[in-house]
């Protein structure tokens, strides 16, 4: 080989190289040291959690967490709210987190419904955070959220419904057209966490950094524009 042809091949594999890195920088950009790194999606259930989980039809020890009055279990943190009507809870303002402060849950489905006023709303489901007192972050910072987002003009894959925000995207999202609800089912088992969406595995996702096993469950409203409704929120705990 001679000097010339070498120097180039040398050169082509150091660009290659330097654009690696680049890619890698782009991908963790946003991120906060405690952040884990994006995992790629994935919607392969372990069959130890196959095992614990039941059919989609299967309503057996599920129970309602809507249908009392909302000061009943409910709690305020941050600006902005849900207003409870026939078992509907509307979103408001926002950034806020609507929390169930009655009870501490620890291995769980949570199962229920919601529709978006617009392409561009946004919520979501928190679990396993402490109390978050009047800081609707804690519940960012310390537990974990199911996202509930399906504009795309902009978005990062973890943004999207279904993601395990910001950690993992899903694989795919089978939301139905605007205006229409959609059911949701989220389950929490140790440390693997398991999203479907209209009956449809979307993403799996074990929590390397092993926050809290333990804490509570929120609703999030975002801003006004961006309402969410939910509706039929139900929890089974599991051994």
């Amino acid at each position: 080989m001679n000097h010339a042809i070498g120097s180039r091949i040398v050169g082509r594999l150091r660009l290659a190289w330097l654009i690696g890195m680049v890619g890698l920088l782009g991908q963790t950009e946003g991120t906060t040291a405690s952040d884990a790194p994006l995992s790629p999606p994935s919607n392969l259930v372990p069959e130890k959690i196959s095992q614990l989980v039941p059919r989609p039809d299967d309503e057996t020890g599920f129970r309602p967490l809507f249908g009392l009055p909302s000061a009943d279990g409910w709690t305020q943190c941050g600006p902005g709210g849900f207003v409870l009507t026939n078992g509907v809870a509307t979103s408001q303002g926002g950034m806020g987190l609507w929390w169930y402060s009655n009870q501490v849950f620890t291995n769980f489905i949570i199962r229920g419904e919601w529709r978006f006023e617009n392409r561009e709303s946004d919520s979501g489901v928190f679990v396993r955070f402490p109390n978050p007192g009047q800081d609707p972050w804690n519940a960012v910072k310390q537990g974990h959220e199911m996202e509930m987002g399906d504009d795309p003009a902009g978005k990062e894959p973890a943004w999207r419904t279904g993601a395990l925000y910001p950690f993992q995207p899903p694989t795919h999202v089978p939301t139905k057209p605007m205006g229409e609800w959609n059911a949701f089912e989220f389950i929490v088992i140790d440390q693997t966490y398991v999203v479907r969406i209209n009956g449809e595995t979307v993403t799996v996702w074990m929590d390397s950094q092993k926050r809290s096993a333990a804490g509570h469950i929120g609703l999030q409203n975002y801003q006004d524009g961006k309402g969410t409704q939910h509706r039929r929120l139900r929890i089974k705990e599991l051994p």
